[in-house]
C-alpha cells in the first residue's frame, strides 16, 4: 500500500534510487511538493540506511550501491535526532518547502564522507534556477 501511495505522488523506483544522492548534493527539489511527514519518512529512512553503511551494515530501505560508505556517524546521529524531532511536530501548518529545504542542507552535511569535505558544493533550493 505503501508503494502505491508513492507512485501515487510521483516517487517511483528511479526517483526512490536517486535520492541519497540528490540530498548528498543539497537538492531539496527532490522532496518538492510532498507532504511534510511523507519527506520527513523517507528522509529518517536515509539517514538510516546511511549510518548503518557507516558502520559497515547493509542498507535496509535503499538498494546496495545507493549510499556512499564513509559518512559522519555523529553527524548522521544529530540529522537522526532533528528529523525524530520534526516528525512529531510534522503536521503543524509551517512553511513546508523551508522545513525541506533545511532538513535537506542537515542531510547533505551528514551525507558528507572526508573525501567529498575537500571539495565545495553547491547546494540547490527549490528556489534555485535549473
Amino acid at each position: 500500500q505503501e508503494v502505491l501511495a508513492w507512485a501515487a505522488l510521483g516517487i517511483d523506483a528511479a526517483a526512490w534510487r536517486a535520492l541519497p544522492g540528490r540530498v548528498g548534493r543539497g537538492e531539496a527539489s527532490a522532496l518538492h511538493g510532498l507532504p511534510l511527514p511523507l519527506a520527513i519518512e523517507m528522509l529518517q529512512k536515509l539517514c538510516h540506511d546511511a549510518a548503518a553503511v557507516a558502520c559497515g551494515a547493509a542498507p535496509r530501505f535503499f538498494p546496495p550501491g545507493s549510499l556512499v560508505a564513509g559518512a559522519n556517524l555523529a553527524a548522521l546521529s544529530a540529522w537522526g535526532r532533528e528529523l525524530t524531532r520534526l516528525a512529531t511536530e510534522a503536521d503543524h501548518p509551517w512553511i513546508v518547502d523551508l522545513g525541506v529545504e533545511s532538513l535537506v542542507e542537515q542531510g547533505r552535511q551528514a551525507l558528507k564522507t572526508a573525501r567529498s569535505q575537500q571539495q565545495p558544493a553547491q547546494a540547490l533550493s527549490l528556489n534555485s534556477p535549473r
